[in-house]
């Protein structure tokens, strides 16, 4: 775990102000906290709301559409191959991780190239799947592969909170600190790296200086100070999982105006669809911008831990 005893400083119209390097009123890493196994367990994955059934259509020339009264919670993985069981990015032949607390659905539109298109539906509630016309399905733990003709619709309907052998089982917090720089150790990390996660979230260009979302992780309820005067942390009424999962602003990035300030932070809903939030500490005085981050997430994955 990262000790931080340095400090940061800018300097605005001839005032000196000195921030630390861990913003304040921040959870504290369980290594600071002198535990191994991470803060106690708290949330809940029944606290996950139901979702607005959505509707995958096959289009005559081939193409998959998707449509939802309600908020956005597919999203599209890419083009795949499934051969013998196994699927495979179609432009690498990368294995596709498997789907870790969400369903993974591969919809198949031409059966004899075995071209397909990989959704995950962003939720670790169970679903339900009607299907519209002439079909081949093969379902395993939380993917399901549909092998569909042209003209035929796919709805995805929720079925209720998840189970568990146990009954529904808390969230494991993971509490994860970052720093992105020239000569940083972090470059592509996962936010649940603790918790044994499997699919990365934030990728930094050591070269650029450039911080993106990756593999589908998103942000939302983005806050800034209201100016340059106001270098107090947006930690006040820090989000929960709950207020993440409702929000509706989901997107996929950071706008350069939210990066260009002293703190930012967001609801992030991570690769694997668990939700918590962000904390970024841009240092705009470096070549390239570097970052310090400071992530917080309810781990509910099946694969994590």
């Amino acid at each position: 775990m990262i000790r931080r005893l340095c400090l940061s400083l800018v300097v605005v119209t001839g005032l000196l102000l000195i921030t630390s390097c861990r913003p304040l009123q921040l959870p504290a890493p369980p290594g600071d906290q002198g535990e191994q196994s991470g803060p106690s367990p708290t949330g809940n994955i029944s606290l996950q709301p139901p979702f607005v059934p959505i509707t995958l259509t096959i289009g005559f020339d081939g193409t998959i559409s998707v449509s939802t009264s309600g908020p956005k919670i597919s999203t599209l993985i890419g083009t795949v191959t499934v051969d013998a069981g196994v699927v495979l990015m179609a432009a690498d032949r990368a294995p596709v991780p498997p789907p870790a607390g969400v369903t993974q659905l591969i919809v198949c539109v031409d059966e004899v190239n075995k071209r397909c298109e990989a959704y995950k539906i962003d939720t670790a509630r169970r679903v339900r799947v009607l299907l519209d016309g002439r079909f081949v399905q093969d379902i395993e733990r939380n993917r399901i592969t549909i092998h569909g003709e042209p003209g035929a619709s796919i709805r995805v309907l929720d079925a209720g909170p998840p189970t568990t052998p146990g009954g529904v089982g808390p969230a494991r917090i993971d509490v994860e600190e970052f720093d992105f720089g020239a000569r940083g150790a972090d470059t592509v990390v996962d936010m649940e790296r603790s918790r044994s996660g499997v699919t990365p979230d934030l990728a930094y260009d050591q070269v650029t200086g450039e911080l993106k979302l990756i593999n589908g992780a998103q942000i939302s309820r983005v806050v800034t100070p209201n100016s340059w005067w106001n270098v107090t942390p947006p930690l006040n009424n820090l989000p929960t999982e709950q207020d993440c999962q409702q929000s509706s602003d989901w997107r996929g990035s950071f706008t350069p105006a939210e990066l260009d300030n002293v703190y930012v932070r967001a609801c992030v809903k991570t690769a694997e669809a668990d939700f918590g939030y962000v904390v970024l500490q841009p240092h705009q005085w470096t070549q390239p911008v570097s970052y310090y981050a400071y992530t917080y997430v309810c781990v509910h994955s099946a694969g994590n831990g």
